[in-house]
């Protein structure tokens, strides 16, 4: 199965095709690649659009939230295969959001993101660098 390593700046995203067995809480379909549904959650709707053009590339389907509450009401109806989380939303931050999710669905893989946190941010989710 084919993943994409992608970086956002400012200029540019940097898109790179990388192979790797599996996605945790994903399993492909017997000699077949498997479409993995997203939930993005992301304030910044240019940086949004670009992560999911990008993935749509590789032939994923993701939806976008831009508030942490619309993220959590979409999980509500819906389960993606996994979450894509920006740390730094408004009202509501990554944090919390995460914090949510887990408290309803301890399986479901999210992936955490963001350009601008801070080292308190970053070990309030219990990421090390």
């Amino acid at each position: 199965m084919a993943f994409l390593y992608i970086r956002v700046t400012r200029k540019r995203v940097t898109r790179k095709k990388i192979s790797y067995p599996r996605m945790i809480g994903c399993r492909p379909r017997v000699g077949a690649e498997r479409l993995v549904k997203l939930l993005l959650i992301e304030d910044d709707e240019h940086v949004a659009q670009m992560l999911a053009e990008a993935f749509a590339s590789g032939g994923h389907e993701t939806t976008i939230r831009y508030t942490g509450e619309d993220g959590l009401a979409y999980l509500a109806r819906e389960r993606p295969d996994a979450v894509m989380l920006d740390v730094r939303l408004p009202v509501l931050n990554g944090v919390a959001v995460l914090r949510q999710i887990r408290s309803t669905d301890s399986t479901l893989p999210v992936i955490i993101m963001t350009g601008l946190a801070t080292a308190g941010e970053v070990a309030e989710v219990g990421v090390s660098e």
